[in-house]
C-alpha cells in the first residue's frame, strides 16, 4: 500500500515540477515572442512601439504562469505554451522578411 501511494506522490511531485518548468521557460519565451510580434505590429515611432511590446510582455508572462496552473494537465500547459509561441514566432518572421520595421 505504502508503494502505490509513493508512487503516486512522486507523480504529483513531477507533475508540479513540470507546470513549474512550463510557467518559467515557456511563459518566458511566449512573453518575448509577443513583444517581439508586438514591435512589428504597432503602428507608432519603433522605440515606442517596442516599449509598449516589452510593457505588454508582463501582462502575458503572468498570464501564462496562472494559466499554466489553471488546466487540467502539465501537457496541455506545454502545448497551450507551444502554440502561441510558434505562431506568433512564424507571424513576426513573416512580418521581418516581407520588409516591416520593428
Amino acid at each position: 500500500m505504502k508503494n502505490i501511494q509513493a508512487h503516486s506522490n512522486n507523480r504529483y511531485r513531477w507533475q508540479i515540477a513540470l507546470r513549474v518548468i512550463a510557467a518559467i521557460i515557456g511563459g518566458y519565451a511566449l512573453a518575448n515572442i509577443a513583444a517581439i510580434f508586438l514591435s512589428y505590429l504597432l503602428p507608432m515611432p519603433k522605440s515606442d512601439a517596442v516599449m509598449t511590446g516589452i510593457l505588454v510582455s508582463f501582462a502575458i508572462y503572468t498570464g501564462a504562469i496562472m494559466w499554466v496552473f489553471a488546466v487540467r494537465s502539465a501537457h496541455k500547459a506545454w502545448l497551450g505554451l507551444a502554440v502561441p509561441s510558434l505562431v506568433l514566432g512564424a507571424l513576426a518572421l513573416a512580418l521581418k522578411f516581407t520588409g516591416v520595421a520593428p
